[in-house]
């Protein structure tokens, strides 16, 4: 869910749940551990809240800010079923390393959120071509912001999207300083 906020997003998922069934098998060589079953792991009641803002600069780039970021999930769970009661050991152990990690994740988020993650996600947007060619000749497809994403609470969210299909030959310029038309002759 997306709930429009004044002047920020604020993106939320609760109560994800989902279950993975799948089997496996496994030989340690030399052969002491050896196992075949099926397993299926499960996650109850996962989520997620953050809230987002965005800041444009001039060269019609945006980049992203999440003030938070909260994580949650009620229940995860892998259990397998297998031949060797290595299964209900190794079972165990997973579902243990899985909480200690989760726990660290979080902190790990909340430490790191602003100084390392916030920045990756700039970096990973900012991977997104803005300049893609067409075809095998001189065109190109622009993709741009215009202008600073705005929303309104319980309002509608704005995204001042600017693409055009360019040539290499006859480049043009944002709209912003682009310059009215005259015919020739005209004055």
């Amino acid at each position: 869910m997306v709930v429009l906020r004044d002047g920020y997003l604020q993106f939320e998922i609760k109560n994800v749940s989902t279950a993975f069934d799948f089997d496996y098998e496994y030989i340690s060589d030399p052969p002491y551990l050896a196992d075949i079953g099926d397993t299926r792991v499960s996650m109850k009641g996962f989520g997620l809240l953050s809230n987002i803002s965005t800041i444009y600069h001039d060269d019609h780039d945006v980049y992203f800010n999440m003030s938070g970021l909260d994580l949650g999930l009620n229940k995860f769970k892998i259990h397998m079923e297998g031949v060797s009661d290595f299964s209900l050991v190794l079972s165990k152990l997973l579902n243990d390393l899985v909480w200690l990690i989760s726990a660290k994740v979080q902190a790990a988020i909340d430490y790191a959120l602003h100084d390392k993650l916030v920045p990756l996600l700039n970096q990973l947007i900012d991977s997104i071509p803005t300049v893609i060619p067409i075809g095998g000749g001189d065109l190109h497809l622009d993709l741009a912001y215009s202008d600073q994403p705005s929303c309104k609470e319980n309002g509608h969210l704005s995204l001042p999207l600017y693409f055009a299909i360019e040539s290499e030959a006859y480049p043009f310029s944002y709209p912003s300083v682009m310059q009215e038309y005259v015919p020739e002759g005209d004055s």
